[in-house]
């Protein structure tokens, strides 16, 4: 693919790009109302999504994709072009006046792409036009597909059409695509992509018969918006609403996320300085000691901008992980008080500051609990530390040449609600020259092994042995608490109540003092739970290993670039896998008070 780039920002945000498919023959007549209702449903998504830039997607055909872009710019909104064949190739199509003002679009563009020869295709086949021609288009379409968020379709709704064509573009989005091609760059068995529809019921010149309403009605969710334009979703089997529900929760991840980006340099003034902190950890200025590895300065724009979305993402799942585990320590922490507080209250008096320290405690647990269930704290860390990963691997295999996206393997169990992470990927990844050719050099595949492999080995190493440590420690704590509360405190609590030893003044501080034992071995092993120590020393053992012999693999391959390259991308599997079971595994265990 070759492509170009004027100026995209490393801090730009999370795109939300709005692919566009169309006739080409509208009817002039109807190009004013047509403007604006495209006015309108941008108005919408600016409405609905204040925090989130917008980009549009479309090949600047005639017609349909024109429109869409010229009242696109025309509303400061960013364009991205992916021209199906070379400009030369591609302006053959149009008559002269339509050439200058496709080319003065194209120039107005942020980023533009030529997509790549389809495999057994040639460029003389594709100028001669027929079939070669027409799968240029399909591949457009395919590429606008796979990359869009929404997709505006101004399309009379009649099936059918020419390959590429609006109709089978609007299969493709709602119904995904399912083709064997596929297998090389994509896992076979993941849940196939799709995404919501605009639909702007558009005249074509030809007389179109009317739309094939049995179509749209049994094989889509509609939601009208307003005169001439629905919302189309993907249709579940069993539950029609379910599927509007899990694409709208899509779009509020990426608002979140835009919204959290910006809040968070005034929530947390240090902000700037974690990012650069992020950046130096995963790749630093300096080449290192010997002189064989890369350094920032050699990255190209492509890689400097996949590392700047590494480090702003890992910053923030760092503040929020913060906040995560401050929760995770403090809501065990103020159980024993509740109990000690209740206990006076029952067993010695009922003056006001029992059941003031009583009602204190249990109020500031559940206000903790409330506060963080409500600001979505716990499951923005999990999120956002899932996606930094991910642009963690992004960014190597760039960088050693791997041309599949991360993205294709990645949270295949977790299909839906994280839906957006491996949108954010493959959208980073098209801003970033996705798919261009990374210039491999040794210098940059000896920073894929010491950058990457050789600190995640040693990562997980320390923490594989850190972990288990801590939840044997714990685990020793809280038994001991356990042993001395039913061996020691029990027995005592029952000869001073039975043999009155120590008088009736000591009695009920016993009867208060020996249950908390017990409520403390509990408060730890809940922290131990919640936090998984245990499961994660296991599970970062295993990363361990598979890092240490992908490093001996590399060892035994340094003359042999594809075998490296092999190597690297099969260990990049592992670690999206190992992410995603992480990921998984707490989400199942959610912040709760202990009870």
């Amino acid at each position: 693919m070759i492509q170009h780039l004027k100026n995209i920002p490393c801090n730009s945000g999370l795109p939300l790009v709005i692919g566009v498919t169309g006739h080409r023959d509208l009817i002039a007549e109807d190009i004013p109302a047509l403007k604006n209702r495209l006015i309108a449903i941008i108005e919408n998504l600016k409405e609905q999504y204040p925090s989130t830039p917008l980009m549009l997607m479309s090949a600047l055909a005639e017609g349909a994709d024109r429109l869409v872009a010229e009242v696109a710019l025309n509303a400061d909104i960013g364009l991205i072009v992916p021209l199906p064949m070379s400009q030369e190739l591609y302006e053959k199509d149009f008559a002269d006046t339509s050439v200058k003002q496709f080319r003065g679009l194209l120039d107005r563009a942020d980023i533009s792409y030529t997509l790549p020869i389809a495999p057994g295709s040639t460029v003389d086949a594709v100028r001669a036009g027929g079939a070669a021609r027409d799968h240029q288009y399909y591949t457009a379409a395919r590429f606008i597909v796979e990359h869009s968020q929404l997709l505006i379709a101004m399309w009379d709704g009649v099936t059918g059409g020419p390959m590429g064509g609006t109709s089978q573009v609007v299969r493709m989005q709602l119904e995904g695509i399912d083709e064997l091609s596929n297998i090389g760059d994509y896992d076979l068995f993941a849940p196939l992509q799709t995404g919501p529809v605009i639909h702007l019921l558009t005249r074509r010149e030809d007389s179109s018969p009317p739309p094939d309403e049995v179509y749209l009605s049994h094989h889509r969710s509609i939601r009208k918006i307003l005169e001439g334009v629905s919302f189309l979703y993907p249709r579940n089997d069993d539950d029609t609403a379910s599927r509007e529900d899990e694409e709208n929760r899509t779009l509020a991840c990426i608002e979140r996320f835009n919204r959290d980006s910006i809040d968070i340099f005034r929530l947390a003034p240090d902000f700037d300085a974690k990012r650069q902190h992020s950046a130096e950890y995963v790749f630093p200025e300096s080449s290192d000691e010997t002189g064989d590895t890369c350094s920032q300065d050699e990255l190209s724009p492509s890689a400097a901008q996949l590392l700047a979305h590494f480090a702003h993402t890992d910053a923030l799942a760092q503040q929020f992980q913060q906040y995560t585990h401050e929760t995770l320590y403090i809501l065990p922490c103020l159980i024993p008080f509740i109990v000690f507080f209740l206990g006076v209250y029952s067993n010695i008096t009922t003056a006001m500051f029992a059941i003031t320290g009583y009602l204190v405690a249990i109020s500031l647990a559940y206000g903790i609990y409330i506060a963080t269930k409500r600001q979505g704290v716990h499951e923005k860390f999990l999120d956002y530390r899932a996606l930094a990963e991910g642009m963690r691997i992004t960014l190597f295999w760039r960088l050693a040449g791997i041309r599949e996206a991360p993205a294709s393997f990645y949270l295949s169990k977790q299909q839906s609600e994280l839906d957006w992470i491996r949108y954010a990927m493959r959208i980073w990844g098209l801003l970033a020259l996705k798919g261009c050719e990374e210039k491999v050099t040794s210098r940059s595949l000896m920073a894929v092994k010491t950058y990457w492999l050789t600190d995640q080995m040693n990562y997980f190493g320390r923490k594989a042995r850190d972990h288990n440590q801590t939840a044997n420690q714990l685990d020793t704590i809280a038994k001991g608490f356990f042993w001395l509360g039913l061996f020691v405190m029990t027995p005592a609590m029952l000869l001073i109540h039975g043999l009155k030893v120590g008088g009736e003044a000591l009695d009920p501080w016993m009867m208060v003092a020996t249950p908390l034992f017990f409520v403390i071995a509990g408060s730890i092993n809940f922290y131990s739970y919640r936090m998984l120590f245990s499961e994660h020393a296991k599970q970062y053992a295993r990363m361990y290993g598979i890092f240490k012999k992908s490093l001996h693999l590399l060892d035994g391959a340094a003359d042999d670039e594809t075998r490296q390259q092999f190597i690297i991308l099969a260990v990049g599997k592992e670690a999206l896998a190992e992410n995603g079971d992480w990921v998984l595994i707490h989400r199942e265990r959610p912040i709760e008070v202990p009870g």
